[in-house]
């Protein structure tokens, strides 16, 4: 079962301890302006993965602070990863290992992309059809 994206927001001390240790300059184009913190193992991915607990994506090691447009183009990337280059992602950064990773990988942006993803429901606690209700 996928855990709520809110467990894997980072803190904002977090954030503003990154954003500062680059001399609030973003790290792909060097641009001194309003950063933005981003998951290079994206908070969505990893909630569809049980290896990728919250603990290990809040991490400083998992972020980059970037300007919004470069945020916009290393978002659009990850949308294109599979499970197996989310698990070599996942290994580089946090030493797991890449097999349980991939093999924990129950969905990918391409999922969504292509459709085949559809959004666990949670159940209702009602059984059955709905009662009418008597006037």
């Amino acid at each position: 079962m996928s855990r709520a994206r809110k467990e894997y927001e980072f803190p904002k001390g977090l954030k503003r301890e990154r954003r500062e240790g680059v001399d609030n300059c973003c790290e792909f184009c060097g641009k001194k302006t309003s950063l933005e913190v981003h998951h290079i193992c994206g908070a969505w991915l990893s909630s569809q993965n049980d290896v990728l607990t919250p603990a290990i994506i809040k991490t400083l090691e998992n972020q980059l602070a970037l300007c919004p447009q470069c945020h916009k183009v290393a978002n659009e990337c990850q949308h294109g990863w599979d499970a197996h280059e989310i698990a070599l992602v996942a290994w580089a950064l946090f030493d797991l290992n890449p097999e349980e990773v991939e093999q924990a990988q129950r969905h990918t942006y391409k999922d969504l992309d292509s459709g085949s993803y559809r959004k666990e429901r949670k159940p209702s606690g009602r059984s059955g059809k709905r009662k009418r209700r008597r006037r």
